[in-house]
């Protein structure tokens, strides 16, 4: 069921075990672009703490948004591409 919300672009899966649906990643993609922005970068603590959630997560979002090229990481934090 998983795989078949997945290619119906209803849920994102950022990992293995984190899924979001497709209206909450693109909120938390919008709340993490707009604090970059104010701020020149952000960290996985910043990320947790805007975000309300655990390190587990906020991780695994900020690793899938490097992968598809949203965000590049510099040292520990991250900045838009």
């Amino acid at each position: 069921m998983l795989n078949l919300l997945d290619e119906q672009g209803r849920v994102v899966r950022v990992s293995e075990t984190v899924v979001y649906s497709s209206d909450a990643y693109a909120e938390m993609v919008k709340i993490i672009s707009d604090y970059i922005r104010d701020n020149g970068e952000i960290s996985v603590a910043n990320v947790r703490d805007a975000l309300g959630t655990s390190r587990k997560y906020a991780l695994a979002l900020m690793d899938y948004l490097d992968h598809k090229r949203i965000t590049r990481r510099v040292g520990d934090t991250r900045v838009l591409r």
